[in-house]
């Protein structure tokens, strides 16, 4: 069973993190009679062990859960939270309406790193995913959405593509505290497979004229504002290799990766990631010359 932090970000508001970095985060925001949560976690059993965990700091009732994007580690809990309001972007609800056995077979064709990363063997991560009912989010919106609840101010917003096409940034103004989901990893390699590469570093820019002190990221520990230009210095160094590599005639995103010169960021978790976002960085490099 996976270990994981809670520490209190502001007045009622929590942030658990994972020990290990590549464990995705989550956010417990108390209200005056209910929770709202951020990210439920990558399976049945995780939604189940995080309801474990707000009940250590609450007796309240889980209101309403949002989703930062349909990636698997971050919302395939919620079919635990039910009698909740599920919330997310109208894109991750298309993805995870549309595409959930595709997308689970997918996901368990690759359950040995997510099972190391949690702790778990390989048969008991499969057997999580197996048993997960993916449960996609009732209540969408486009571009921006105020969510209803009796607590802090939570604020949606939809800055376009960047991890996924369906990413949200969860802020609360009064806190200026910023739930950023996998558009920001403290020293996480992005995973850029599902989103746009190259309109990323504009998502990053939309959230940097927020009013932040703190952002909890996907993955990785919290920061403060500065995580967004270390993250999008990250994004720039890989575009930057990978533009070079195919500058100099790189035939394949496979070469393309062999070429890459990656400095501080080679001591960034999230290795095995890096071919699949070198190959989209790779094809988007492609389409934008062509």
């Amino acid at each position: 069973m996976p270990e994981w932090r809670i520490e209190q970000v502001a007045d009622g508001v929590f942030a658990r993190t994972g020990v290990n970095p590549l464990q995705p985060n989550s956010g417990i925001i108390v209200g005056d009679d209910g929770v709202l949560v951020v990210d439920s976690g990558y399976s049945g059993q995780a939604g189940r062990e995080l309801l474990a965990d707000i009940a250590t700091l609450t007796p309240l009732p889980v209101t309403a859960v949002v989703i930062s994007h349909h990636h698997f580690d971050h919302a395939w809990g919620n079919e635990v939270f039910v009698d909740a309001e599920l919330i997310g972007h109208a894109e991750a609800r298309r993805l995870m309406v549309e595409e959930p056995e595709p997308y689970k077979a997918r996901m368990l064709g690759y359950t040995a790193d997510p099972a190391r990363w949690y702790g778990l063997s390989d048969a008991e991560m499969r057997r999580q995913m197996e048993e997960t009912r993916i449960t996609p989010p009732a209540t969408t919106y486009q571009t921006r959405h105020d969510v209803a609840f009796a607590g802090p101010r939570v604020q949606l917003h939809h800055y376009g593509a960047g991890h996924t096409t369906g990413d949200t940034l969860v802020y609360l103004p009064d806190q200026r505290l910023l739930f950023a989901g996998d558009l920001v990893c403290n020293q996480v390699l992005p995973n850029a497979m599902d989103g746009d590469p190259l309109h990323w570093p504009r998502v990053l820019q939309a959230a940097g004229r927020l009013a932040i002190d703190l952002i909890v990221p996907g993955h990785g520990a919290i920061g403060d504002a500065s995580m967004l230009r270390e993250f999008d210095g990250c994004l720039s160094t890989l575009t930057g290799e990978v533009a070079r590599a195919l500058d100099q005639g790189a035939p394949t995103p496979r070469a393309a990766s062999e070429q890459l010169h990656l400095g501080d960021l080679q001591g960034w978790s999230g290795q095995e990631l890096l071919a699949g976002s070198v190959r989209t960085l790779y094809r988007a490099l492609e389409r934008a010359r062509s």
